[in-house]
C-alpha cells in the first residue's frame, strides 16, 4: 500500500515538475503610468436608465483608455519579487482611476497567459481590446485577479493596465504583471518589452498615414499634398495645402477631389447638392468660392489651358444585356461596361452652351489640348482579333474651331500618352514601346520584338510623320513626363528596382539624372512656371517622405518617416547582385532579421515577381520585406530576366519564357545567395509571388527541391486557361506569348505550365486565391490543388469571398498575410500552432 502511495505521489511530483517545464513565467520589472484620475461623485436619479442598466463606477473600467500624447509617461520600478507598489492617499471624491502602460513583443506567432496579481479592481487591455476585467476587489493576491490568455501575431503589442481605487476600498494599491510563455512558442521570443525598440509588423503595415500624391501649383507657389490615415480597419484620406516654403496653409478631406486650374493658383472642386453636381473653383485659404457650373453633367472633366472652356468625357450606355441569354460580341464582351462608349463634349464657360465634340461608336481617347490654340490630339483604337497585339491606335488632330482633321499616324500600336511641346510646333512628344513606330526605337540584337511594357519617348514630326526615339540608350523605362511652360522636360522613369527623376533636354537631346534622396521617387509635380519640383519618396529602409526641390536643392517638407518609425527598429538592408553563368547581372537585395548575429542560423524567405515589372525598394506595402525580416527572417528580393527597368534586351526575355530562363536564375542566386551567406539554413528556405508571381511559385517546384515551403497567390497554373478565361489574358500574352498560340506552341502552353507537371511538386505549397478574380481566374488554383491532393502531396487552398485579383478588404487582408506567416512559421520554423489555431482547431 506504501509503495503505491509512494508511486502515485512521484506520478504527481512528475506531472507538476513537466506541467511547469512546458510553461515559462517572467516578472514585469518597469511599468508606465499614464496618470491618475481623482472620480467625481455622480447624481444618480434612477436605478435604470433608458436602456435598462444599472449604475456602477466600475463600468469605467473597461473603457478603451484614450492614446495619450508621448512625454507624459512616469516609469515605476518593481520591487519584492515584481510588485508595483503604490502609495496613494484615500482619494477625494468617489475614488481613484490610474492608467499604465507596457509592452510585449513576439518575432513568431506566441501563445500564453498574462496574469495580473493583487486585490484591487482592475482591467486589462491588448491592442485598444478589452480581455480581462474584474470590477471587484480581491480577498487575497496570491493567485491571479486577472488572467488573459495570449494568441499574439508577429510585432510588438500596447497593453494598458487600468486600476479603480474607490474610496471605500481598504485593500492595498499593489500589483503585479506576470508573462506566461508556452513552451511551443519559446522560438518565437514572447516578452516584456522595456527598453528596445519595436519591430515593424502587419499591425504597422496596416495603421497610420501614407503619402499618396502631390501637386503643384501652376505658378509653384503652393503644393496640394493627398495622404490618408489607417485606422483599425478603416481609412480616411485627407489633403494638406502647402506654400512653397513648406508652411501649411489648411487640411481638410474635401480638398482631397481638388485640382489646381491649368493656368491659376486656384482650385476646382464637386460638390454635390441634392443628387446635382457642382463645379466651383476658389483661392488656396479656400475663400472667394466661385460657382462656375451648376449643375456639372456626369463624367469626368478638363479645362482647357486658357480656362475658357471644360471638356467633358460622358458615356453612352449601351442597350442592356438579355438578362437570361447572351451573345458574346467581343472576347472583351465579358467585361462590365465594354459595349458602352465614350464621348466628348465642350462648354463654353462664358456662354454656358454645351456642344458635342465626338459622336459614334468607336473608342475616342483624348490626349491633349493644345496650349495656344485650343486643337485636340484624339486617339482612336480599333481591335483586330487576327492579328497581334490586336489593339491598335490613330492619332488626328481636330480642331474644333474649324472642323479641320489632321491625320497624324494611323494602325500604329502601344501608344501610352502623346503630348503637345510647349513652343514647338513641328514636333509631338509620344510614350509608346520598343515596337512603336515600326520599331524605329528597337535596341535589342537581330532586331528582336520588344517588351510593350517597356516605355520610350519618341519625337514626332508632324510634317514628316517621322519619329526618333530619344531613349533607344536608355536603360531605364519611362513612367511619367510633365512639361514646364518652356518646354523643359521631367521624366519618371523606373531605374532597376528604383524609381528616378530626370531631365531631358529636347534639343540637344539629352537625359540627365537629377541626384536624388530617395530610392523611390513614386509621384511627382512640376511647377509650370519656375521648373522646380516637388516629390514623394520612400527607400528600402524607410517610410514617406515629402520633398521640394529647388534650384537643384532637396529641402524635406514632410518627413512622415520620422513621425511613424519611431519607436520602431529600422530593418538593415544589403545588396546582392548575382551574375549567371551567361553573364548577366541579377539585382537583388535583402533585409536581414532585427538584432542579426551572423554566427547564427535563418531561415529565408525568396520573393519574386518575375514577370515583366520589376520589384521596387521599398520598405512599406503588401509584401513588405521588412515586415517579414521582423519575424526572424532573412528576405531576398530579386529581378530575374524578363521585367522592365534593365533595358530592352533584358525586358525582351519576357516574350515566350513562361518561366525559362527566370526560373533557373532565380534557383541559381539562390545557391548562390546560401554559399557566400553561412547564416542561412539552406534547408529551410521558403518561396512566394503572386499573378506572374504566383506562376513562377509553382513552376519553380517542378524544377527544384530547394525550397521547403511555397506560397502561390493567384497563380496561373494553366497557361492556356489564363490564356482564354481571364479577362487581360489575351491581351497580356501578346507579350507573355507573343505571336504563340495554344495550338501552335504545346511546348509553351502545355510543357511549361505547372497543372502539367504537377507530379514533379513535392514542396508544401499553399495557395491563396480572391473567389472573384476576373484577370486570373480562380479555376488556376482550384485545378493545382486539386491535381496535388489527387497525387497525395502537401498542399491547401485559401480563398476569399468578393475579392478579386488582390485581397483588398481589411478583414481579409489581415487573414490572407496571417496564412502567410502561418504557413512559413509550419514549414520553417517548424511551429505549426498558429496554422492550426488558424484553420485546423475550428475545424475538429
Amino acid at each position: 500500500m506504501k509503495q503505491k502511495l509512494f508511486i502515485l505521489l512521484m506520478t504527481c511530483l512528475s506531472l507538476t515538475a513537466w506541467g511547469q517545464s512546458a510553461q515559462e513565467a517572467v516578472s514585469l520589472k518597469e511599468i508606465k503610468a499614464l496618470g491618475k484620475t481623482t472620480l467625481p461623485h455622480t447624481l444618480v436619479y434612477s436605478k435604470k436608465n433608458v436602456k435598462g442598466e444599472t449604475f456602477s463606477v466600475a463600468n469605467l473600467l473597461t473603457e478603451a483608455p484614450p492614446k495619450m500624447r508621448s512625454g507624459i509617461e512616469e516609469p515605476i520600478q518593481a520591487i519584492n519579487d515584481g510588485w508595483f507598489s503604490i502609495k496613494e492617499k484615500t482619494p477625494m471624491g468617489a475614488g481613484l482611476l490610474s492608467t499604465y502602460l507596457f509592452a510585449i513583443e513576439n518575432e513568431g506567432y506566441a501563445t500564453g497567459k498574462l496574469e495580473v496579481y493583487g486585490k484591487s479592481r482592475m482591467a486589462l487591455f491588448i491592442d485598444g481590446r478589452c480581455v480581462a476585467s474584474q470590477k471587484e476587489t480581491a480577498s487575497q493576491d496570491t493567485v491571479p485577479h486577472l488572467t488573459a490568455t495570449l494568441k499574439l501575431r508577429p510585432g510588438a503589442h500596447t497593453v494598458y493596465l487600468k486600476t479603480l481605487y474607490l474610496t471605500e476600498d481598504s485593500v492595498d494599491q499593489k500589483f503585479k504583471v506576470v508573462l506566461i510563455r508556452d513552451s511551443t512558442t519559446h522560438s518565437s521570443g514572447l516578452s516584456f518589452n522595456e527598453k528596445s525598440l519595436k519591430p515593424l509588423s502587419l499591425d504597422y503595415m496596416m495603421s497610420g498615414a501614407s503619402l499618396h500624391n502631390v501637386r503643384l501649383s501652376p505658378s509653384g507657389n503652393y503644393a496640394l499634398v493627398l495622404y490618408s490615415i489607417q485606422r483599425g480597419l478603416k481609412t480616411e484620406y485627407t489633403a494638406r495645402l502647402y506654400t512653397k516654403e513648406g508652411k501649411i496653409v489648411r487640411e481638410s478631406k474635401e480638398l482631397t477631389s481638388a485640382r489646381w486650374m491649368p493656368k491659376s493658383d486656384r482650385l476646382y472642386m464637386v460638390r454635390t447638392h441634392a443628387k446635382e453636381r457642382i463645379l466651383f473653383t476658389q483661392k488656396p485659404d479656400g475663400s472667394d468660392e466661385q460657382i462656375l457650373v451648376d449643375p456639372l453633367p456626369e463624367g469626368s472633366i478638363q479645362f482647357s489651358p486658357d480656362e475658357q472652356f471644360i471638356y467633358l468625357q460622358e458615356e453612352a450606355k449601351a442597350n442592356p444585356k438579355d438578362d437570361k441569354v447572351q451573345r458574346m460580341q467581343d472576347p472583351d464582351d465579358r467585361m462590365p461596361g465594354w459595349r458602352n462608349r465614350p464621348y466628348w463634349k465642350r462648354l463654353d464657360l462664358k456662354s454656358g452652351t454645351t456642344v458635342p465634340l465626338t459622336f459614334g461608336a468607336g473608342h475616342i481617347s483624348l490626349m491633349d489640348i493644345h496650349p495656344t490654340s485650343g486643337k485636340l490630339l484624339l486617339q482612336g483604337t480599333t481591335r483586330e482579333w487576327t492579328e497581334q497585339p490586336y489593339s491598335f491606335s490613330s492619332l488626328y488632330e481636330f480642331d474644333p474651331v474649324t472642323g479641320k482633321t489632321d491625320t497624324l499616324f494611323r494602325k500604329e500600336i502601344d501608344i501610352a500618352s502623346v503630348y503637345y511641346i510647349p513652343n514647338d510646333n513641328q514636333h509631338l512628344l509620344v510614350l509608346g514601346s520598343p515596337n512603336t513606330f515600326d520599331g524605329v526605337g528597337r535596341n535589342i540584337p537581330n532586331n528582336a520584338w520588344g517588351n510593350s511594357f517597356e516605355r520610350e519617348v519618341f519625337l514626332f514630326n508632324r510634317n514628316s510623320k517621322k519619329a526618333t526615339c530619344l531613349t533607344i540608350q536608355f536603360d531605364p523605362t519611362v513612367d511619367q513626363i510633365q512639361f514646364d511652360y518652356k518646354g523643359d522636360v521631367v521624366l519618371q522613369a523606373t531605374d532597376g528596382a528604383r524609381q528616378k527623376l530626370y531631365f531631358l533636354n529636347l534639343k540637344k537631346k539629352e537625359i540627365i539624372p537629377i541626384p536624388l534622396t530617395e530610392d523611390q521617387a513614386s509621384y511627382y509635380s512640376l511647377s509650370k512656371e519656375r521648373g522646380d519640383f516637388w516629390y514623394l519618396g520612400q527607400s528600402a529602409a524607410n517610410a514617406d517622405r515629402l520633398y521640394s526641390v529647388r534650384n537643384g536643392k532637396e529641402t524635406i517638407i514632410w518627413d512622415l518617416d520620422a513621425e511613424k518609425m519611431k519607436g520602431y527598429l529600422r530593418p538593415e538592408v544589403r545588396d546582392f547582385i548575382y551574375t549567371t553563368s551567361e553573364g548577366t547581372p541579377i539585382d537583388g537585395w535583402y533585409y536581414l532579421p532585427p538584432h542579426f548575429d551572423a554566427s547564427k542560423k535563418y531561415p529565408m524567405l525568396v520573393y519574386y515577381y518575375g514577370g515583366t515589372l520589376p520589384s521596387k525598394k521599398r520598405m512599406e506595402g503588401t509584401y513588405s520585406p521588412a515586415m517579414y525580416a521582423a519575424q526572424g527572417y532573412v528576405v531576398y528580393i530579386l529581378n530575374p530576366s524578363g521585367c522592365t527597368g534593365y533595358g530592352q534586351e533584358f525586358s525582351a526575355r519576357h516574350l515566350n519564357a513562361w518561366g525559362e530562363p527566370t526560373a533557373t536564375e532565380i534557383i541559381e542566386a539562390v545557391r548562390s545567395f546560401c554559399t557566400q551567406n553561412s547564416f542561412v539554413s539552406a534547408d529551410k528556405i521558403g518561396c512566394f509571388g503572386a499573378s506572374y508571381g504566383g506562376f513562377m511559385t509553382q513552376y519553380l517546384q517542378t524544377r527544384t527541391d530547394l525550397f521547403a515551403a511555397a506560397v502561390s497567390h493567384a497563380g496561373i497554373s494553366s497557361i492556356t486557361n489564363y490564356w482564354g478565361s481571364g479577362y487581360w489574358g489575351m491581351g497580356y500574352s501578346t507579350v507573355a506569348s507573343a505571336h504563340s498560340y495554344p495550338w501552335s506552341h504545346r511546348s509553351t502552353f502545355v510543357d511549361r505550365s505547372p497543372l502539367f507537371n504537377a507530379e514533379k511538386i513535392h514542396t508544401p505549397l499553399l495557395l491563396l486565391h480572391g473567389d472573384s478574380d476576373t484577370n486570373v481566374p480562380t479555376a488556376e488554383s482550384i485545378n493545382m490543388y486539386n491535381a496535388l491532393k489527387v497525387l497525395g502531396r502537401e498542399v491547401e487552398l485559401i480563398t476569399f469571398t468578393g475579392e478579386d485579383h488582390f485581397i483588398l478588404e481589411p478583414e481579409r487582408r489581415i487573414r490572407w498575410t496571417e496564412s502567410i506567416f502561418a504557413w512559413f512559421a509550419r514549414w520553417l520554423k517548424d511551429e505549426p500552432t498558429w496554422w492550426k489555431d488558424l484553420y485546423e482547431s475550428k475545424e475538429e
